[in-house]
């Protein structure tokens, strides 16, 4: 469930949580099926034409390929600015950790540093083009340190577009 609360007119706080279930398809152990505490907040601080947040978030999801099931903590710091038109920037950074749910013992994760820009542009009825780009840079992985190293660069150009809104509920 979501809780959002305006402070004042210019701080936000929101905050998430609840039971997360995770099962791996075509596991037949059982390892690390099961239901796991998940959950994040927010605050947000917006003066004029800027607005700041520092996030955490702590959920469950499979390891892509590397672990198995993986409990990730990121803790994020973002800047988010209108620029000339209907123009903004964003600007975010922070610390990830994954590590490996069943493993835990055996110290198997990997702590990344994160962090990422982007300009983004509304062009029509909800609709919105964005230009990013994001890097991840490991500084630790426990004991899998045999295995290559997770540093990624990627640059992306985004279309969000909305195709009709449907109401619930009606």
């Amino acid at each position: 469930s979501d809780l959002e609360s305006r402070l004042s007119p210019t701080l936000s706080v929101t905050a998430n949580g609840g039971p997360q279930y995770f099962h791996l398809l075509g596991q037949s152990s059982g390892l690390g099926e099961g239901f796991y505490a998940a959950g994040g907040g927010s605050i947000t601080e917006e003066v004029r034409n800027t607005a700041v947040t520092v996030s955490f978030q702590r959920s469950v999801s499979d390891g892509g390929g590397l672990y198995g099931t993986v409990i990730n903590n990121a803790a994020m710091f973002g800047v988010r600015r209108r620029l000339v038109g209907h123009w903004e920037t964003g600007l975010h950074g922070g610390v990830d950790r994954a590590g490996d749910l069943v493993l835990q013992a055996a110290n198997v994760k990997t702590d990344c540093l994160v962090a990422g820009i982007n300009f983004s542009r509304p062009i029509r009825r909800g609709s919105e083009i964005r230009i990013s780009y994001d890097t991840m840079h490991e500084m630790y992985k426990g004991a899998l340190s045999g295995f290559y190293g997770f540093d990624r660069n990627q640059v992306s150009l985004t279309f969000d577009f909305r195709l009709k809104a449907i109401s619930l509920g009606q």
